[in-house]
């Protein structure tokens, strides 16, 4: 059947079609709502729009940032630990040889 061979639609089908396009218009309002929402937690260039470039190089960034400051923290975590067993050791030898010059006499 060609296009312009279409027959008259009934009231059901009309009633139909007004049903779907407000479920349509329904789910549009929802999109736009939506992506206006998501545009607001951008900040804005010099240009006034969103900086979404801006936003990811942020984020790029402090995960940057943050593997530095774990290697740091990973460092210190080590010389604290060696420094303690440092301390341990050398008590456990000042014991030992307390212990050896107690015997010796």
């Amino acid at each position: 059947m060609h296009p312009q061979e279409q027959k008259p639609r009934t009231c059901d089908e009309c009633e139909e079609l007004v049903k779907e396009m407000a479920d349509v218009q329904g789910r549009v309002q929802v999109l736009e709502t939506g992506h206006a929402r998501m545009k607001e937690a951008f900040i804005k260039n010099d240009l006034g729009i969103p900086d979404f470039d801006g936003h990811r190089v942020s984020h790029y960034n402090a995960v940057e940032q943050a593997k530095v400051v774990k290697g740091y923290t990973q460092d210190m975590t080590k010389k604290v630990l060696e420094w303690l067993l440092v301390a341990v050791a050398v008590l456990i030898g000042q014991g030992a040889l307390e212990w050896i010059r107690g015997h010796l006499k």
